[in-house]
């Protein structure tokens, strides 16, 4: 029988194994990205095109056949996609490092203020400590926006090898992978009717994932649509940007509202024309945000706040923007997997809105 100094130090040893489990789990993620990423993202296409290879097999089509027009298909549309905005692209990040000295003159009239006050407080810093000498700054290169995104022509080109590699096999091997998954997972009771709910689990995953893509290609398309009759140049390409951070919540909007201010800023010689461009993307945003989404997703599809907030910051941590844009199917997901599951319903209650 244990006493309770043996208890104690069981919980102890316990709560130190968890601790160390948590901490070899963050690791893993964190340096395992070129590994992780493009595995998780084969995994969210999976359930985004499982219906399209169930309704070709409906039309006598063989699963593995069908995968593979999904993958040609996939294929062929993001080198169409890429090859048309590849020019406007490296137009404007060519454009942008030689355009930023003219960026910073026409803004000094609006920062003029904040830099007094920036140039007070280091006033008033210095005469706090007299005998501090000035540390000379050390400025790092940072890199460009396109390594930072993929990290190299080489590496995404091996993850999305990676990815569609494991698309295809999942396509074509049916619900067989979840089923395992939730065979491992599951209670007794569970793993008798394990078909029952993966097919259920993909379906309700599908139409979540349907629905904030199509929501998402809306904005975007609106998006494009109003910058052309704003007159900006090359809406299409700020539509896609529109329409690919809208997937990132709460900061995406106002990145996207970021760049296209600066397009706007180097295309017009008068400020007005800028304002009008952001205040119009803004409005587009939040009509987006709290009456499209709603509308459509309905509360079904509603998760904690909180929650995905902190989703947001740990995967954006972990994976940088390509983990921001993943965090919220992620958690959609997740908690749709652990409402169909009895071992993980408070998971559920945690992630679903108050």
């Amino acid at each position: 029988m244990l006493t309770p100094k043996d208890s104690r130090a069981a919980n102890e040893v316990h709560g130190a194994q968890t601790g160390l489990f948590v901490l070899a789990l963050l690791y893993t993620i964190y340096f395992a990205r070129p590994l992780l990423l493009p595995l998780t993202l084969g995994l969210i296409l999976d359930f985004l095109f499982r219906p399209v290879v169930r309704r070709l097999k409906r039309w006598r089509l063989p699963e593995p056949a069908g995968a593979a027009l999904v993958i040609l298909a996939l294929v062929g549309g993001f080198g169409f996609g890429l090859y048309t905005l590849s020019g406007p692209a490296s137009e404007w990040l060519a454009k942008a490092p030689r355009s930023l000295p003219q960026v910073e003159t026409r803004l000094q009239k609006v920062l003029r203020p904040v830099e007094k006050v920036t140039q007070t407080a280091e006033q008033v810093g210095k005469l706090a400590n007299p005998g501090q000498p000035d540390v000379p700054e050390v400025k790092l290169k940072e890199e460009g926006l396109g390594a930072m995104l993929f990290g190299g022509t080489q590496a995404f080109l091996e993850a999305a090898v990676v990815t569609l590699t494991l698309l295809f096999f999942l396509l074509a091997s049916g619900d067989l992978f979840l089923r395992r998954v939730i065979a491992l997972v599951a209670g007794p009771q569970e793993r008798s009717r394990a078909g029952e709910i993966a097919r259920e689990i993909e379906k309700q995953v599908s139409r979540y994932l349907y629905a904030s893509t199509g929501i998402n290609v809306v904005f975007g398309v609106v998006t494009a649509l109003a910058m052309h009759l704003l007159g900006l140049p090359n809406a299409l390409l700020w539509g896609v940007v529109a329409g690919l951070t809208a997937f990132i919540p709460y900061l995406g909007g106002l990145i996207a509202a970021a760049l296209i201010g600066m397009a706007g800023l180097l295309t017009f010689t008068n400020t007005s024309p800028v304002v009008t461009i952001v205040l119009v993307f803004l409005v587009l945003d939040t009509l987006k945000g709290y009456i499209l989404y709603p509308l459509v997703m309905g509360r079904q599809f509603t998760m904690n706040a909180a929650m995905l907030f902190v989703a947001l910051t740990f995967w954006w941590w972990a994976w940088g923007i390509p983990g921001a844009l993943l965090a919220v199917p992620l958690m959609a997901i997740l908690k749709i997997f652990s409402e169909r599951m009895a071992g993980l319903t408070p998971l559920a209650k945690l992630l679903e809105e108050q």
